[in-house]
Parts: C-alpha cells; sequence; structure tokens
C-alpha cells in the first residue's frame, strides 16, 4: 500500500480560495527542498499555456504546480540500456562486443489517488483530465490549435540523483479502480461525477529529448560530475 503523506503538514490547502496540492515535506519543522514525484510542463510554462482552457475546468486545481503533484509516494520503474553488437570471427573460439548506442527506457509510474475530501476528489478529477489530455493532439476544423501534437512534459521525482526534469511524452495511461472500493460525489452539485474513494493511476512515460539540446549540452564530463543531471539527463 501506497504510503501518505503526513496529513498534518501535507494536507490540501486553500489559501484565498484557491486549491492547491499537497505542500513540501517537513522534518521537525525544517523545511527542505519539494522533491516529490510530479509531472508538470517543461521550462515553467503555465500550464493555461500548454493546455489552453485548463483554468476554466477541472485542470484549474493543477495551476499552480503547472501539473500534478502525486500526492501518494508512487511506485517508479526506470530502465536504462546498453546495446551491444556481437562480432563472431569465423574459425575463433570468441564473440567479442562493441558497443551500439545507449538508451533510457520507458518509465512506468504507479501512483494511488484518493477522495477523502472534496479537495482529494477534485484533485483526482483533475489529474485524470490532464493524463487524458496530455496524450491528444489539436484536432477538428473548429480547432485553432489543430496540428498541434501532443507536450513533451517534465517529469522529478526525489532529486537530481534519481529522476530531476526528464522531458518525456505520456505513451500509455491505465487507471485501476478496485471494484469493493465506495464513491463519493466530491462536491454538492449532483451534475459532477462520482470518484471513487482509492483509485490506481498507471502512466508510462517515454523520455524525449531534442536533438538540439543533446548535441550541444551533453558531454562525458558534466555528466561524470553530476551536472547533467540537473538537465534531465539519466
Amino acid at each position: 500500500m501506497a504510503k501518505a503523506l503526513d496529513p498534518a503538514v501535507d494536507d490540501f490547502h486553500n489559501i484565498n480560495g484557491n486549491l492547491l496540492s499537497p505542500g513540501p515535506y517537513r522534518y521537525k519543522g525544517l523545511r527542505g527542498p519539494d522533491v516529490r514525484a510530479r509531472i508538470t510542463t517543461k521550462s515553467d510554462a503555465p500550464l493555461d499555456d500548454v493546455f489552453p482552457g485548463a483554468k476554466d475546468g477541472p485542470m484549474r486545481m493543477l495551476i499552480k504546480d503547472r501539473g500534478v503533484v502525486f500526492p501518494y509516494t508512487p511506485t517508479i520503474m526506470t530502465s536504462m540500456q546498453a546495446n551491444y553488437g556481437d562480432h563472431r570471427p569465423i574459425h575463433s573460439n570468441f564473440t567479442y562486443k562493441f558497443f551500439q548506442n545507449y538508451s533510457l527506457q520507458d518509465i512506468t509510474i504507479t501512483g494511488d489517488f484518493t477522495a477523502h475530501t472534496t479537495q482529494e476528489g477534485l484533485y483526482m478529477s483533475a489529474a485524470l483530465l490532464f493524463f487524458k489530455s496530455a496524450m491528444k493532439m489539436g484536432f477538428g476544423a473548429k480547432d485553432e490549435f489543430r496540428g498541434v501534437p501532443p507536450p513533451v512534459l517534465s517529469f522529478s521525482a526525489w532529486g537530481k540523483d534519481w529522476h530531476k526534469n526528464v522531458p518525456v511524452v505520456i505513451s500509455n495511461f491505465t487507471y485501476n479502480i478496485d471494484g469493493q472500493t465506495d464513491y463519493v460525489w466530491p462536491q454538492e452539485n449532483v451534475s459532477s461525477s462520482m470518484m471513487p474513494l482509492k483509485t490506481t493511476f498507471i502512466i508510462q512515460l517515454s523520455p524525449t529529448y531534442s536533438t538540439r539540446s543533446t548535441r550541444k549540452e551533453y558531454n562525458s564530463r558534466d555528466f561524470y560530475n553530476g551536472k547533467l543531471l540537473r538537465k534531465g539527463y539519466q
């Protein structure tokens, strides 16, 4: 079962009428950097610029953080692969390896969302729409953004040693609802959707580096000394 954040500190705040996501970690009164797992827009781009109209719907809950901050500790599966070819000389007892390429494989995140309070239910609804929206292009005769592909987003979790500003696209989104769970109305307005008290979101992220940034930024020395970890290189 996923570990919840400290409800005394990391609850959903309501400041000046704005519903916000959970606050940063605290330990013995000290406030550290907020390194919770999150999927956000790149380069501090406002959410409404990437998803026009977001501020007028359920995703308004995500405006402050520019995306989804996982409210519970998710399971993150990351794989890195180095590919080698074989050189097989005739009349030899040995096969020799030669390096071909390296790649960061798809990242799979499994995270729980709950709806025990109104704010949690609204945040679940916002996250659900965010993940659906991030997989779609602009389309339709009346769509002024028709032809625009799904956005490249930014994934971070637990600091630069793990994942920091990794450029990703969402290639798969699955949600699982236990048939034994109860449903609630997050708002008194019954025209809204019911939300399960608990659901699990499974998000598959495909790392998407630009050829320009890799050509101009990457060098072995800066990777070996850790500087490039802050820029999303893994």
